[in-house]
């Protein structure tokens, strides 16, 4: 079996329709899922909609066929998917994208199979591999439940069968809904029976006589010319730019790409660490208005001031724990502080003391000044604030 590139864009300038070409097996190397999604974003700005020609695709990797099958089915472009030949496996998955169309040719078949893998390890390694390879198989074929006429419990018995590749003719395929027309074929014989049963290698090889006389993509003598073009296109430059004025247009793109990329990460950096200085910040604050809350809650119990105090050594303590703390701590309790510190008298501010002063060294004084001479506190607060 010819393993050829999992895809190629062909684009010719001013055509109405962009075509890819899949064949061959799909591998995580080379031409894969990621480098398929750069390309086809760019036919995707260029053309409204877009062909996607599947001959002789055999299958191969889940993890790159599943995106690829996601960008086909959820583009903005209309897609057709067009099968000539044999689409296998991840194959057939994809054969399902298309969101407008979905052709196969005469002759053409599907290959639905169960997904397979092989693994090397214990038996934990073995089960959890297994659990793995089900759930992929689950996944497969709810495509198939979408695309076609059939629920999962059918399916699971006659298209996800055990160790059975289940080939299916156009016929079959237009009667179960998994695909919507047909179109010119490329094939001029019916794959035989007894080549059905000789398993995919067989039917690979059968179909391949057929494509790579249409199609060999490794001698066709226009491709170099096609691709050119198809980059020309993409990157917005005239047919007659130089090989010079197109590298320097790709590099020019991936340097904006790159650019872009760590300018977008860094905002976001800066936007996570500003609010872990602002969640920080009022975590700290929250801390110091609760350390005060407790200190202050502690003196009320133990009446070394009273309940209408409270808000104003709150204040006091959040400010200025330590000096408050000590402050409370001086104090005996059951007498209130008029009784305390002033027997009762009204007591002006001392000379030379200041509001600044009295917080740090007689809070206490201070909340009694507030609570007791109002007017002797106003004068004391304005002359702070000024400063």
């Amino acid at each position: 079996m010819k393993k050829q590139d999992f895809y190629k864009i062909v684009a010719e300038a001013g055509a109405k329709k962009g075509v890819i070409l899949m064949t061959g097996y799909i591998y995580p190397w080379e031409n894969n899922a990621a480098r398929f999604a750069a390309d086809f974003k760019h036919l995707e700005d260029s053309y409204d909609e877009i062909d996607i020609m599947i001959m002789n695709l055999y299958g191969g990797s889940v993890f790159e066929g599943v995106p690829t099958y996601n960008l086909i089915k959820n583009s903005k472009s209309k897609t057709n998917t067009v099968v000539q030949g044999l689409a296998a496996s991840m194959g057939s998955i994809i054969a399902l994208a298309g969101n407008n169309k979905r052709l196969i040719a005469p002759m053409s078949r599907l290959m639905i199979h169960r997904a397979k893998t092989g693994v090397y390890g214990d038996h934990e390694d073995l089960a959890e591999q297994s659990q793995m390879v089900k759930e992929i198989s689950d996944d497969l074929r709810d495509v198939y439940v979408a695309s076609s006429n059939k629920d999962a419990a059918w399916i699971d018995k006659n298209w996800m069968v055990r160790g059975k590749d289940v080939y299916l003719n156009v016929q079959k395929c237009l009667d179960f809904g998994l695909m919507t027309g047909t179109t010119d074929s490329v094939i001029t014989e019916d794959v035989p029976a007894a080549t059905l049963n000789k398993g995919m290698e067989a039917v690979a090889a059968f179909y391949d006589r057929f494509i790579t006389a249409h199609l060999d993509l490794n001698t066709n003598t226009n491709t170099d010319q096609n691709e050119m073009k198809g980059l020309l296109l993409k990157f917005g430059l005239p047919e007659n730019s130089t090989e010079q004025a197109l590298a320097e247009a790709i590099q020019k793109a991936q340097t904006d790409a790159v650019t872009a990329a760590v300018d977008a990460a860094n905002a976001e950096s800066k936007k996570v660490i500003d609010q872990l200085k602002a969640e920080k910040q009022t975590a700290e604050e929250n801390a110091k208005k609760d350390k005060a809350e407790a200190l202050v809650s502690a003196a009320v119990d133990a009446k070394k001031i009273t309940p209408a105090q409270k808000e104003a050594y709150n204040k006091l303590a959040i400010a200025d724990y330590d000096s408050t703390k000590a402050a409370l701590d001086a104090m005996t309790g059951a007498a209130s502080i008029n009784a305390h510190l002033y027997n009762g008298e009204r007591k002006d501010p001392e000379e030379g003391k200041d509001f600044d002063w009295y917080q740090k060294n007689d809070p206490e004084a201070l909340a009694e000044m507030k609570e007791n001479n109002k007017e002797a506190y106003d004068k004391l607060y304005k002359a702070y604030i000024r400063k």
